[in-house]
């Protein structure tokens, strides 16, 4: 699944890295303006843990 240009401009834009999963979560106010099922989907892909360097980390671990 690849993320709406929305979706990817707001990760890059609201979130200071690094940034672990649960931060990234935080910091885009848990994405309430994503669809519950999306929302869900990127919770479950990020790892919650994972200290993330760059947006484009993020969104690899997103699209897989």
């Amino acid at each position: 699944m690849e993320w709406d240009k929305e979706t990817v401009d707001h990760i890059k834009a609201h979130v200071t890295w690094p940034a672990t999963g649960e931060q990234i979560m935080q910091q885009c106010n848990m994405m309430a303006y994503v669809p519950d099922y999306d929302r869900k989907m990127a919770m479950d892909k990020l790892d919650m843990n994972k200290t993330y360097n760059s947006a484009d980390e993020a969104i690899r671990d997103l699209n897989r």
